[in-house]
């Protein structure tokens, strides 16, 4: 059975007749098969160019994908959107890996080295396996030293926390470094080691939040009461009892 080749262009681009369906080709078919109409082509080559057509519209597209850096299972998804078949997607894998447009481990270095002062190793590793990389490789690869880095970005945090408490600055660094995906021993460590030098002026602090708390409890008619709420609150703040204390006597506030 022989199939009759019509081909028309709309646009700029070319397209093949099949009964009611017209079927966008891509220039290398073209040329491959030097389309031209009128001409026939027996059912078997019909079905290989149908199929190498696939393949190279699925290689074009895949290039203009590659104008952003993807790894091999983001391109693999693209395409499938696109509902290539998985036999051609597998054939443009292969090909543009061995073109070396896609390298797995290279973009897992890539990656790590730029993002390494900003997401600690568990960050990077769900960033990365959520990029369809493979765990191994990424383990393989991902070797920085973390308390170096880390010792190098807490001063720099530290020095940004500003109307806090020493006891929130820690907890408040302490939790952002957490969630960037640091460990939590060498933030503890680090966080230990800065803190002995940190110094924080409490008295602006504990009287803009006295201020505050006296505006809030100012229906507390017992004097021991609101005493002892002031203590416990400013307390859960991060003042030191002593703070707290010397600084209400200095308010006439305790006895």
């Amino acid at each position: 059975m022989a199939k009759k080749i019509t081909v028309l262009k709309k646009n700029k681009t070319w397209f093949l007749v099949d009964d009611d369906n017209e079927i966008k080709l891509d220039a290398d078919t073209m040329i491959k098969y030097r389309l031209k109409n009128g001409d026939t082509v027996n059912l078997e080559t019909w079905k290989n160019m149908l199929l190498d057509n696939s393949y190279f519209l699925a290689l074009s597209t895949a290039y203009q994908i590659l104008k952003w850096r993807k790894t091999g299972f983001e391109l693999k998804e693209s395409l499938a959107k696109k509902q290539f078949p998985e036999s051609v997607i597998k054939q443009v894998l292969h090909k543009v890996t061995e073109q070396k447009f896609i390298d797995d481990e290279q973009y897992i270095k890539d990656y790590i080295e730029a993002k390494k002062y900003q997401y600690g190793p568990k960050m990077m590793m769900s960033k990365l396996e959520q990029k369809g990389l493979e765990k191994p490789l990424i383990v393989k690869n991902l070797k920085i030293d973390e308390r170096e880095i880390v010792s190098h970005l807490v001063p720099k945090v530290l020095k940004k926390k500003t109307n806090k408490t020493k006891k929130q600055i820690i907890q408040s660094t302490r939790q952002h470094f957490y969630a960037k995906g640091f460990s939590l021993e060498i933030i503890d460590q680090i966080l230990y080691e800065e803190s002995q030098s940190l110094v924080v002026d409490t008295k602006v602090l504990l009287e803009k939040a006295y201020t505050s708390l006296i505006r809030k409890l100012k229906q507390t008619e017992n004097r021991h009461e609101l005493r002892e709420k002031i203590v416990q609150k400013l307390l859960t703040k991060g003042f030191t009892y002593e703070e707290i204390k010397a600084y209400l006597n200095q308010k006439n506030e305790v006895e």
